[in-house]
């Protein structure tokens, strides 16, 4: 009998032997997986042809060997997460997608993910020229990714490796990766970015460092990464950020760098991030706004500057952001604003959104705002030019909206 699925997941099944499945041609896909697999035999899956699934995750697998999938030439997706795989022998995915001539018969994903992988030989994915979507490395123990690593990868489009133990990012870790347009290295143990840490992934998209212990990011790091539209850097420990930083980035839209330890903006610290629209600084450790800090991000729509410890805010710090259509400052050590402040961003439609308080903090905890000198802030609320997204906390105890402003308050306030 010519099966198309076969379904022998869920047994006790500990070994695969070679040429096994030899008979079974038109298989299409193959259940293995929840067994008690240790070893696979080279040539296992030696005739069949027609493969494009193949479930081998939550077995005992300790070693990948040579030839391992030999035969399965138009498989589409490998699936080996959550073994105890500790080594890959080279040419262990030799002829895997070989005779492939057509995007259905592609290797689109190879997961590998909640393994015992420790280190990997340069030249491990040599034979996996075919494979074209994912390649899923997250959640084992791998500490360095030697340069040339990743040589033959010619297609591949994501790379996950969050998880891991890797503290180093070298010069040549990523070479050959021309196509990669998402990688994930968050929550491992890398310490610095230096020049040439991404060079060669000139079509990536996403760049995902969160969760890391980052502290130091050259001047450079990011060179090369023209095309790059999100970088994450939240929760490491950056300090500062230096002027030109981020100048090679021309079509970043979302610079996330909550949860760190931001004191220091440098004047020019965003320059050439022209397409930016999404800024988040929440969680650090910024005290002052100082005039032109975001001179440079025109396309920016949202600015998010919660928990941190400003206190002043130079006249001009907003200046430029045209685009904007919402700032959020709650839980910080402000206690007024001068409509020198905002007064050239608030417009009728559409309005602009302002949080000038935390939503779930008590007012010691947060903003001390004097609200008798924000009345020029009610009458841009009142007119419509812009929104409180909470209603203030005022530092007497004043509701926000029972305080009475006179015409001086109103005398800077714009006409529509």
């Amino acid at each position: 009998m010519q099966l198309e699925h076969l379904h022998l997941n869920n047994n006790n099944i500990s070994l695969l032997r070679k040429g096994l499945f030899r008979e079974q041609v038109k298989l299409q896909a193959l259940y293995l997986n929840n067994n008690s697999i240790t070893v696979i035999e080279k040539e296992s899956f030696v005739g069949l042809r027609c493969l494009g699934q193949l479930y081998l995750q939550h077995n005992k697998i300790s070693i990948l060997t040579n030839k391992s999938f030999y035969g399965l030439f138009q498989l589409n997706y490998l699936f080996l997460h959550n073994n105890k795989i500790s080594a890959i022998e080279m040419k262990s995915f030799s002829g895997l997608g070989a005779f492939s001539s057509l995007p259905s018969d592609e290797l689109k994903v190879l997961s590998l993910q909640k393994n015992n992988i420790v280190s990997l030989d340069v030249g491990i994915f040599i034979e996996l020229q075919k494979l074209h979507n994912d390649l899923d490395l997250a959640s084992n123990n791998i500490s360095d990714l030697e340069a040339g690593l990743f040589t033959g990868l010619n297609h591949l489009q994501n790379l996950f490796l969050q998880h891991n133990r890797i503290s180093v990012v070298r010069n040549g870790s990523f070479s050959g990766l021309i196509r990669l347009q998402m990688l994930c290295l968050s929550n491992n143990q890398i310490k610095s970015l230096t020049m040439g840490s991404f060079t060669g992934l000139h079509h990536l998209c996403k760049l995902y460092l969160n969760n890391n212990i980052i502290s130091v990011v050259e001047t450079g790091s990011f060179q090369g990464l023209s095309v790059l539209e999100c970088l994450c850097l939240t929760n490491n420990r950056i300090a500062g950020i230096e002027a030109g930083l981020f100048t090679a980035l021309s079509r970043l839209t979302d610079l996330i760098l909550s949860g760190n330890n931001i004191g220091d903006i440098a004047k020019g610290a965003f320059r050439g991030l022209n397409s930016l629209n999404h800024l988040d600084l929440v969680d650090n450790s910024v005290s002052v706004l100082v005039s032109g800090v975001f001179k440079h991000l025109f396309q920016c729509t949202v600015l998010l500057l919660d928990n941190n410890n400003i206190s002043v805010i130079q006249e001009e710090a907003f200046d430029h952001l045209y685009s904007i259509r919402k700032i959020s400052l709650g839980k910080n050590r402000l206690t007024s604003l001068t409509p020198f402040h905002l007064i050239n961003l608030c417009r009728p439609v559409p309005p602009l959104q302002i949080v000038m308080t935390h939503p779930t903090l008590s007012s010691e905890e947060d903003n001390q705002w004097n609200c008798s000198s924000l009345c020029w802030l009610k009458h841009e609320e009142q007119h419509r030019t812009l929104n409180l997204e909470q209603s203030l906390k005022c530092q007497d105890g004043a509701d926000w909206s029972s305080v009475q402003c006179g015409d001086a308050g109103m005398a800077y306030s714009s006409v529509w």
